[in-house]
């Protein structure tokens, strides 16, 4: 009677494993907040102190970097392939917890899936026929990851205005109306301020006239906006979905640039090994068989 032992169990390759998946989630979990931070303000992106813009922006920025490169490594290193998919659909999970729960966030955190698993199965296809081990394939299938961030991140702002306009019950937000309503007023009166020749009673009475202009004129555009309320957060997604997905390009090549020396680094200090495998390789021939 022949016993037959259990292989081995390889205990740093599941340590290592571990990992790559929690910093993956990390990742995702520090992109699903940036997410969470504008749905819960997304007059954010239209504030008038810019250092504001550019503290989020900068965290968005380094968000997708991060997500970028993290999802390149466990497509590239993680196996079996399952154990990726599973962390996948948690980072779906952090984004609908951080951005909430609602029609459109169940359905971009199943697009996310569907995408992060076909890239998955991308890479490993580009990685099982490589020659030589190398980070080349994902630079190649990058695009398709900057067009989902772009989508989810749109689809954040969408929910932000649609949570905070039911909240607050309005078309146009109050705050862009005031922002609205003094860029025209600035104009007019300095228009009318360059008028020579004009008594300064006349300018005051000219300018109270052009407030009160502005003032209509505002009142006008939310009244003619509210018939397509409903469309609004939908716009607001499209229009940030076309802007972001720009961005996201040169986002993308600047997380590329930091992959090879990432890699080189997990090799130099063999959190990686370089494995040699031998293979058949079958032709068609004219030489007679041997």
């Amino acid at each position: 009677m022949k016993i037959k032992f259990q292989k081995k169990i390889d205990v740093w390759y599941i340590v290592r494993t571990a990992v790559c998946v929690v910093a993956f989630l990390a990742a995702a979990l520090y992109f699903a907040h940036v997410c969470g931070v504008v749905a819960g303000n997304y007059l954010i992106l239209f504030s008038p102190e810019l250092k504001t813009i550019i503290s989020w922006f900068g965290s968005f920025v380094l968000s997708v970097i991060l997500f970028i490169i993290m999802v390149g490594v466990t497509a590239a290193l993680v196996r079996p392939t399952w154990i990726a998919m599973i962390a996948y659909a948690v980072s779906a999970l952090l984004y609908i917890l951080f951005v909430g729960a609602n029609t459109a966030t169940w359905i971009v955190a199943a697009v996310s899936v569907v995408i992060l698993i076909l890239y998955l199965l991308l890479e490993v296809h580009l990685f099982s026929n490589q020659i030589k081990a190398s980070t080349h394939p994902l630079g190649e299938k990058k695009m398709l990851i900057c067009l989902l961030l772009a989508l989810l991140i749109a689809v954040s702002i969408g929910v932000g205005y649609n949570n905070d306009s039911l909240k607050r019950n309005y078309v146009i937000p109050p705050e862009l109306k005031t922002t609205i309503s003094i860029y025209m007023l600035n104009a007019a009166t300095t228009q009318v301020n360059a008028q020579e020749g004009i008594k300064d009673e006349q300018k005051k009475t000219a300018i109270e006239s052009v407030k009160k202009t502005v003032d209509e004129s505002v009142v006008k555009l939310e009244d003619g906006a509210k018939p397509y309320q409903k469309y609004i957060a939908i716009f607001l997604g499209v229009m940030a979905f076309s802007l972001f997905q720009i961005i996201l390009i040169f986002v993308g090549i600047i997380a590329m640039i930091f992959v090879p020396l990432l890699f080189w680094i997990l090799k130099l200090t063999h959190f990686t090994n370089i494995e040699t495998e031998k293979c058949e390789v079958t032709r068609l021939t004219l030489k007679s068989k041997e």
